[in-house]
């Protein structure tokens, strides 16, 4: 499946050269508590946009409800 993911933005970033991609994961898919600084880190940074594969949807939903506003 984060293969999966990933494929797609990269695809998707090669077909807009303006997008700047990092994809950010942590050292294991199940390591939940990485994955939530990894998202707190660019929220933080203020990207302009987020996608997430989340390993644990209950740690994450927290953390999601302040992506709204990044980038603006």
């Amino acid at each position: 499946m984060v293969a999966a993911c990933e494929a797609g933005a990269e695809e998707a970033a090669r077909a807009n050269p303006d997008v700047k991609l990092a994809v950010l994961a942590p050292e294991r898919e199940v390591n939940i508590d990485q994955q939530v600084a990894i998202l707190e880190d660019q929220i933080t940074r203020g990207v302009s946009a987020i996608a997430v594969a989340p390993a644990g949807v209950s740690e994450l939903v927290p953390e999601t409800t302040k992506i709204r506003g990044v980038g603006t």
